[in-house]
């Protein structure tokens, strides 16, 4: 018995009807737990380089370093960052993305330039979210973010409209 006691230490109630905790639900609830710690974070990345074929330490491939350097965009990321932005994305990417938010540009296609489109989408979600002028830039190619609040309220915006196209088309199907 004290071997068993010993491999098995939880104790069994009998008149407990619950069910058990599957691997499932520990995995589920580990993940749950893990998506909300990540939430309470101020997001932020690594890029990790690799110096050189042999894995040796010391001993830098300039060659491959600088071409890993420049496949990632970190100099472009960096001058972004510099400035003070934490999002940038191309009009046509931002456009494609977030058209739900804007009645101009959903749900028909949109007929205008990206730039325009990228403009009237930031115009509708500024009056619901209540951004300011200065917290989006709108270069010759690229719109820039500066708060990754910003940016992290019109994803929610997007998901929130998603999700009514989706009851929407339930209700329908």
């Amino acid at each position: 018995e004290k071997m068993l006691s010993h491999l098995f230490p939880e104790v069994i109630d009998l008149d407990d009807k619950r069910a058990p905790i599957t691997a499932g639900g520990t995995i589920r609830s580990q993940c749950g737990k893990l998506v909300a710690a990540l939430m309470d974070c101020t997001p932020h990345y690594v890029r990790c380089l690799k110096p050189n074929e042999e894995k040796r330490a010391g001993v830098i491939d300039q060659q491959r370093t600088q071409h890993q350097v420049q496949y990632l965009g970190l100099p472009e990321n960096i001058r972004v960052r510099r400035a003070g932005f934490a999002y940038r994305a191309e009009y046509h990417r931002f456009l494609e993305r977030f058209s739900i938010l804007s009645r101009e540009t959903w749900p028909g296609p949109w007929t205008g330039s990206d730039r325009d489109g990228a403009r009237a989408i930031v115009k509708s979600a500024a009056k619901k979210l209540g951004l300011k002028k200065e917290d989006v830039q709108f270069g010759r190619t690229k719109l820039f973010v500066r708060q990754p609040e910003s940016f992290f309220a019109l994803e929610r915006m997007r998901e929130k409209a998603v999700g009514g196209l989706v009851v929407c088309i339930q209700k329908a199907w």
